[in-house]
Parts: structure tokens; C-alpha cells; sequence
């Protein structure tokens, strides 16, 4: 039973969607207090998916290997650390759907970690992001 929905669409135009149930958001909750309810995790999303800083785009590693996207956002800097959201999807046959988002602090060459594998690749950069 879906607990959490909601639709946006990206900065290309594609439409993205959430569908978690009450497990999956306690799930998120816990690991990733920042995301507080329903009203700021679609807000996190939204901000990440329509104006990124970065999006990669590959396929994950492991079992499950997927299509997937990640965006980020920066929204500061404190000399080499980032404080910035992050939103993965992975891709369906029919959409794309949210696998999870978070905001944290991290050391700037850290935050890219889809960059240490070969298999993904950078398909959108903003002129103005430090990442």
C-alpha cells in the first residue's frame, strides 16, 4: 500500500515518480532524518531534480543492475566541505522513479561517488557548482 506519492519532472522534461510504502519511508526516515516529512523530502526532491548541479547518469552496480540517475544539488560550501542533496532514480520501463534522497555534509571530492565507476557518466553540469 503506497504511503508517500507524489510526481515531479526533471530539468529535461522527463516525469519522475515517488510511491514508497509506510516501511520504505520509515526506512528513509531513520537513515536520513533531514528528509522530515513528506512536504520537505518532495521539496528536496524537486529543488534537486529541476535545477542539478550534476546529474550522472549509469547503471548500478551489483544485482540489481539498473538504469539509474543521480542529481545533486549544492546549496553551500565551507571551504573543502559541501553541504548538498542527493536523489537517485532508477528507471522502469515506463518512468523514472526515486530510489532515495538525502542532504548532508561532505568533503567535496567525496560527494561524486558514482564518479569512481566506469559505467557512469556525467550528462549534466551547471556552469556556477563546485562538484
Amino acid at each position: 500500500m503506497v504511503y508517500y506519492e507524489d510526481s515531479f519532472v526533471d530539468y529535461d522534461g522527463n516525469k519522475v515518480k515517488i510511491k514508497w510504502t509506510k516501511e520504505l519511508w520509515e526506512y528513509h526516515l531513520n537513515k536520513h532524518p533531514e528528509i522530515q516529512n513528506f512536504k520537505v523530502a518532495s521539496n528536496l526532491i524537486s529543488e534537486a531534480l529541476i535545477n542539478p548541479s550534476v546529474v550522472l547518469s549509469g547503471k548500478n552496480v551489483g544485482k540489481n543492475k539498473e538504469a539509474t540517475r543521480c542529481y545533486y544539488i549544492e546549496h553551500k560550501r565551507d571551504q573543502s566541505n559541501i553541504y548538498f542533496t542527493k536523489v537517485v532514480l532508477c528507471c522502469s520501463e515506463y518512468c523514472f522513479y526515486v530510489k532515495t534522497v538525502f542532504a548532508q555534509w561532505q568533503f567535496w571530492n567525496l560527494v561524486l561517488q558514482e564518479k569512481k565507476y566506469n559505467n557512469f557518466n556525467e550528462i549534466w553540469r551547471s556552469s556556477k557548482t563546485y562538484l
